[in-house]
């Protein structure tokens, strides 16, 4: 069996771990974001609308997801 490699050897230079400035992203409005959930449980025969159409958005955050 081969030991896991030493933790000095996974850290990434700096160059690798730079990364480019994320674009800025437009903020979602309480009726966009409900008219979209509406749309994505429409496409579910077994999913039900009431929640979607009646729930109370609180808060909305915005953030980016990515993988690399």
């Amino acid at each position: 069996a081969i030991p896991p490699p030493l933790e000095t050897s996974l850290k990434k230079s700096d160059s690798e771990t730079h990364r480019s400035p994320l674009p800025s992203i437009p903020h979602l409005t309480e009726k966009e974001a409900r008219e979209a959930l509406l749309k994505e449980v429409s496409t579910h025969f077994c999913y039900g609308k009431g929640a979607a159409r009646d729930m109370a958005i609180i808060d909305i955050k915005h953030s980016m997801a990515f993988h690399v």
